[in-house]
């Protein structure tokens, strides 16, 4: 029912509560609190016949959990549920953590556009069929899963989805989709190029590097919020791809920066990134972009005139 405030104080006063004694004291009406969130979102239109809702309730879970375990994330990073009715029944799934952990932007890189085939040949691992053929491989095991076990799709969290988890109904599916690659459309401008790339931005000090890269001709980075190591839980704010070699690592390090357990936690994602071999770059607030950026001229590039 909302809330009242009184408005000489400030106290928030439910408007539903009992034994309270009339007063001349004014108050608003009607405030009911909100909060908005913004998260990294992927969104999924399964193309497959039989029995919609077992079909897109068991390729949710197995979806979720082949995703945690290949990019080892915790089972509270990323959340997943249907949206929609009848024939426009859909699957979402979310970043849950705070912060984001990059993943959608690695299933659908084309540079890699063998990321979603391996997330299901893991599916169909984790559910006893063999990744290559879909036959069963349960062999002569004395308790077999038929439709989900607790080794496969069944949890504590998905209990209220347990009586329509079937792995059966997407195991013919989960075989297509491991053959399956990653397709680009035509190449982007650079305007668009960098519009994608600003969407992704967390920070305005990240736009206005991108707006000082694109504006002086600078080559733009290849992606924006990506985790380039595998097994390293470290999302850099850009990257940049090397022949040959692992790529770049740019960090665009804003005021919140400056705070010693911030500097510390920063120290150590560089390192790790240097032992596999990546090349670190840090932006900071704190000096002029075009000497920072003309120092690292290998990898930016030129200015234009």
């Amino acid at each position: 029912d909302g809330f009242e405030i009184v408005e000489s104080t400030g106290e928030w006063i439910p408007q539903t509560a009992s034994g309270r004694k009339p007063d001349d004291k004014k108050r608003i009406k009607g405030i009911k609190p909100f909060v908005q969130d913004t998260r990294n979102l992927l969104f999924l239109r399964p193309r497959a016949d039989g029995d919609s809702d077992t079909f897109l309730v068991t390729l949710q879970h197995a979806l979720q959990r082949a995703i945690e375990i290949k990019y080892q994330l915790e089972e509270q990073e990323i959340a997943a549920d249907r949206i929609g009715e009848g024939e426009h029944r859909r699957l979402l799934f979310w970043e849950a953590s705070e912060g984001g952990s990059g993943v959608w932007e690695q299933l659908i890189d084309p540079d890699h556009p063998g990321e979603i085939a391996e997330v299901a040949r893991q599916a169909l691992d984790l559910m006893h069929y063999d990744p290559d053929t879909g036959e069963d491989v349960q062999g002569d095991a004395e308790i077999k899963c038929l439709t989900g076990c607790y080794e496969c799709l069944l949890s504590y969290a998905n209990q209220l989805d347990h009586a329509e988890i079937d792995r059966r109904k997407i195991r013919n599916y989960l075989v297509q989709l491991a053959k399956s690659t990653v397709a680009a459309p035509a190449g982007p401008d650079r305007g668009a190029r960098h519009q994608y790339l600003a969407e992704r931005a967390d920070s305005s000090f990240e736009e206005k590097v991108l707006d000082h890269l694109r504006t002086h001709g600078h080559r733009l980075p290849d992606q924006a919020q990506a985790r380039p190591a595998k097994g390293l839980a470290v999302q850099v704010d850009f990257f940049y791809k090397r022949e040959d070699a692992n790529g770049v690592c740019v960090f665009v390090d804003g005021p919140v920066h400056d705070d010693p357990a911030a500097r510390e936690a920063d120290s150590r994602k560089s390192e790790g990134l240097e032992d596999l071999g990546f090349r670190v770059i840090r932006i900071t607030y704190a000096r002029p972009l075009d000497e920072q950026i003309a120092e690292h001229a290998d990898v930016f590039g030129e200015p234009e005139g």
